[in-house]
């Protein structure tokens, strides 16, 4: 039994040893193709996991759970809206497995129709007999209840009666919520200036209304393949191969959910992201969300336990559990496309991913050298990604000190799709550019701060420090990067 203790806890420090030292200082050149595989999966999977809880994901997921309750509604009776007026209501309608029942005498909320979930027909022995197109008579009663709620809610929807300012403060707030889910991206890929409320407006309801179109439009393929008719063509056409076909066919739906969550993480960040992270990170995320959506619906069986304790009201902590969970899997996908996209750009440094405004305004001068030594030099502009890559420089850091100086427009971007191809010169000549300035343009950002605590001072003390300062930042001004660049570049 001690043997077999001291064989695991070797085991556990073996596998320690691996994800926090070894993995890192593989030289990935010098090994086979399924080690580098397995390295680099490794990494993948440890840098993901590890900026999940430094970005404060689990955080976001929950403000997230909160805003989706808030929002939903006015969203898809937005985006519903936009189906109605274009007449395909019913057609949506069909898709989802609902259908719109007129009332020949009003029910007791006075309404005069109501919606239905459309259940499977059984017979007398309890055998399905046939079953109705569309997902919600497989969902469970409180998503029912939800999509009857919207429905009913989208029906008594009238932009006119709302008037231009309801209007507008209805999309308002969807934007802003939608806003809020950018801006858990961009935390995520560290960009710091997120999409202007001009191209938000534009581009979110685009998606929204796009969103049911695209919907009915692969439902009714999916319905299409399915029929009779084309079954009928593949077993006769197709042989032996016709139950590949048909199993095929089947994935359509699955297939859809994927390439949906990998243009989420295309679309979603404000900035460009490949289709390759994008795609794996989309199909990892499908995964697990079907594996949640398969759990929500075993443990509704079970959660006639909880009625004793939250008695009509269980169900809530429930959904909002399952809400949580689909949220931080997305955010999770998001994670994991960061890591693949920026993989090569991560090393074995030990140094955080933030550090303090002084470590930020030190490297910004290192950046702004670096550039101005390249512009000299004559190149097409100096790259970033491979800087910190030979200088083991967390990527976040250089990010945020690249569009520090860039706001202040010392450096500007030349060329690169992606961040890791980008390269950048000096905004203008290097000999117009001071250190002072650099100083300045990190300074700029916690102005505010600095002043809030510099009036909690005496009034002597606060003329002292402005002095001192205001000598200092003469000094900076003094030196240029015309001036610096050979100097260094001698050395």
């Amino acid at each position: 039994m001690k043997r077999v203790i001291l064989f695991l806890m070797d085991l556990v420090a073996r596998i320690k040893q691996f994800f926090l030292e070894d993995m890192w200082l593989t030289d990935l050149s010098r090994v086979s193709f399924f080690t580098r595989f397995y390295v680099r999966t490794s990494r993948i999977g440890m840098t993901a996991v590890r900026s999940y809880r430094q970005d404060k994901c689990g955080l976001h997921a929950s403000a997230l759970t909160y805003i989706t309750l808030v929002s939903l509604v006015p969203m898809l009776a937005i985006m519903f809206s936009f189906t109605k007026g274009m007449g395909m209501q019913r057609l949506v309608l069909d898709k989802i497995g609902m259908e719109k029942v007129e009332l020949a005498v009003p029910n007791v909320e006075g309404e005069s129709f109501e919606f239905k979930v459309l259940m499977p027909v059984v017979d007398e022995s309890g055998a399905v007999v046939s079953e109705p197109e569309g997902f919600a008579h497989k969902a469970p009663e409180a998503v029912q209840k939800a999509l009857i709620g919207i429905f009913t809610y989208v029906e008594h929807t009238n932009f006119a009666a709302l008037g231009l300012i309801g209007s507008l403060m209805l999309l308002i707030s969807v934007v802003t919520s939608i806003a809020k889910l950018e801006t858990c991206f961009n935390i995520i890929w560290g960009v710091t200036v997120p999409r202007s409320m001009l191209r938000k407006f534009s581009e979110y309801l685009i998606v929204l209304i796009l969103a049911p179109l695209v919907f009915v439009v692969v439902t009714s393929m999916n319905t299409l393949l399915m029929s009779e008719r084309v079954i009928g063509l593949f077993q006769d056409y197709a042989g032996t191969v016709a139950g590949l076909m048909f199993f095929l066919i089947r994935l359509i739906s699955f297939v859809l959910i994927l390439l949906t969550c990998a243009f989420f993480y295309m679309f979603m960040p404000h900035t460009k992201v490949r289709l390759v992270p994008a795609l794996v990170a989309g199909v990892v995320a499908g995964l697990l969300w079907f594996g949640v959506q398969w759990a929500y619906i075993v443990l509704q069986v079970g959660l006639s336990k909880f009625n004793k304790i939250y008695g009509t009201f269980a169900v809530v902590p429930f959904f909002l559990a399952w809400l949580y969970a689909n949220w931080s899997i997305i955010l999770l996908g998001g994670e994991l496309s960061y890591a693949i996209q920026n993989h090569k750009l991560f090393r074995t440094s030990k140094l955080p991913e933030t550090m303090p405004e002084g470590a930020c305004m030190l490297l910004g001068q290192l950046i702004m050298y670096e550039a101005c030594k390249s512009f000299d030099q004559g190149e097409n502009g100096w790259c970033p990604s491979l800087f910190g890559l030979k200088n083991s420089i967390p990527l976040r850091q250089l990010r945020y000190s690249v569009e520090t100086l860039c706001r202040a427009k010392l450096l500007v971007e030349v060329n690169g799709d992606t961040y890791s191809e980008a390269r950048f010169l000096p905004g203008r000549s290097p000999s117009l550019i001071t250190l002072a300035h650099v100083e300045e343009a990190f300074r700029e950002s916690r102005t505010v701060e600095a002043r809030v605590y510099l009036k909690l001072l005496p009034e002597s003390y606060q003329k002292e420090i402005e002095t001192f300062y205001g000598t200092f930042a003469k000094g900076l001004s003094k030196v240029n990067f015309s001036t610096v660049a050979p100097e260094v570049s001698e050395v």
